[in-house]
C-alpha cells in the first residue's frame, strides 16, 4: 500500500514539474536593466552616442553613462524599473539629467524622453549590447615525434 502511495506521489511530482514553464532568456532580460547598453540621444541637431553600464549590488542597481560629447563618466543616481516603465537619473557636471521611458517586451531595447538639466527634452533610445561569444577550437595534439619531423 505504501509503495502505491509513494508511486502516486512521485508520478504527481513528475507531472507537475513537467507542466512548469521555464523562463526564457527574453523573460529574464525583460525584468532587469543589468548589462551594457548602446545609447542614442536625438538632439534635433545630431545624434549623441553613448554607452551605459548597469550593474547590481546589494543596495540595488547602479551604473554609469558616457557619451561621445565629452570624457565624463556620469554616475547613475536613481534607477527604477516598474513593469516596463523606466525612471533613470544621471548626475552630469551641470546638474541632474532625467530619463523616463519604456523597456521593450523582450528587454533588449528601451525608448523614451530625456530631460537635460536646463529643461531641454530629447528622444533617447538604447539597445542592449549582445554578449560576444568566443568559440575556441582545440588544436590537434602534436606528438614529440611530429614536432621532431616538422
Amino acid at each position: 500500500m505504501k509503495a502505491i502511495q509513494l508511486f502516486i506521489a512521485c508520478a504527481m511530482l513528475i507531472i507537475t514539474a513537467g507542466c512548469a514553464t521555464p523562463r526564457s532568456v527574453a523573460d529574464i532580460a525583460a525584468t532587469t536593466l543589468r548589462g551594457a547598453w548602446n545609447v542614442e540621444i536625438d538632439t534635433g541637431r545630431g545624434t549623441t552616442l553613448g554607452s551605459m553600464i548597469i550593474s547590481r549590488d546589494v543596495a540595488g542597481q547602479e551604473g554609469t553613462l558616457t557619451t561621445n560629447r565629452g570624457s565624463n563618466v556620469l554616475p547613475v543616481r536613481t534607477l527604477t524599473l516598474n513593469d516596463r516603465a523606466i525612471d533613470l537619473s544621471v548626475q552630469s557636471p551641470n546638474g541632474m539629467v532625467v530619463f523616463k521611458g519604456e523597456l521593450s517586451r523582450d528587454g533588449n531595447a528601451f525608448e523614451g524622453k530625456v530631460t537635460y538639466h536646463d529643461g531641454q527634452v530629447f528622444r533617447m533610445k538604447g539597445m542592449r549590447e549582445v554578449p560576444r561569444v568566443v568559440v575556441a577550437f582545440p588544436l590537434p595534439m602534436r606528438t614529440l615525434a611530429n614536432i621532431r619531423n616538422a
